[in-house]
């Protein structure tokens, strides 16, 4: 049994992702306002669908709704943080 890829299968996935990746980029870099951050939820963000195997490609309105997930997943982090920050402070 074979672990290769199909080439066209790695060449289709190249241009996916050559197609969305600016948008993607765009859209979270928009929401977030930090560079870096939006460097990280857009390589998140193709990391998690990559990592589903589906037999076909996500749309581009699957991969901005898995990002804005990604978002406001880590925004409750900070918020979880700050709080418990300032309750250390208070005691």
């Amino acid at each position: 049994m074979s672990t290769k890829k199909d080439p066209l299968q790695n060449k289709s996935m190249e241009i996916w992702y050559q197609e969305t990746v600016s948008k993607l980029y765009r859209f979270t870099y928009a929401l977030l306002q930090n560079r870096e951050e939006a460097e990280d939820i857009t390589q998140e963000t193709y990391f998690r669908c990559l990592r589903q195997n589906k037999q076909e490609l996500p749309p581009f309105p699957y991969l901005k709704q898995v990002a804005r997930n990604l978002i406001y997943d880590r925004y409750r982090h900070w918020q979880r943080f700050l709080s418990q920050r300032q309750n250390c402070f208070r005691l």
